[in-house]
């Protein structure tokens, strides 16, 4: 199992502001950026999941949860979550074996598959992007 960079935002009682993130991601946060404009979220809401998952980032689109995002120190945690026929679709579409691992391994839940992926180079933003593109696809 690899080991989690430690999160950034854990005190229940402060929510994160853009200057805090900025700080925590230091010279990545154009990283952050890129990746929230390149996924045409119009939403983010900061909420709070508990002493080890923090404060979590919801993103959407269009009203709909496109994924959510924890602060790291100098990088950052992207979480998808697939149905069954979008991780189905993934695996067959996507040829990056690092992604199909992580889709591989991630967790199945009611909802759906858990996809997290850590973001600490602009290369990382490609392969979220082509499986937020499989998931918000109309599956037939």
């Amino acid at each position: 199992m690899k080991e989690m960079e430690a999160l950034a935002f854990t005190d229940k009682n402060t929510t994160p502001d853009e200057e805090q993130v900025a700080k925590a991601l230091g010279d990545n946060r154009f990283l952050l950026e890129e990746f929230l404009s390149e996924a045409g979220i119009e939403q983010k809401v900061w909420k709070f999941y508990g002493a080890t998952s923090g404060w979590t980032m919801q993103c959407k689109r269009s009203n709909k949860s496109l994924c959510y995002i924890q602060i790291a120190d100098k990088c950052f945690y992207v979480t998808i979550v697939l149905s069954r026929q979008a991780k189905i679709k993934a695996l067959e579409e996507i040829a990056d074996e690092n992604l199909q691992q992580a889709i591989l391994q991630a967790k199945d839940y009611q909802e759906g598959t858990s996809v997290r992926l850590l973001v600490k180079e602009k290369k990382d933003i490609s392969a979220i992007m082509e499986l937020l593109a499989i998931k918000t696809q109309p599956i037939t």
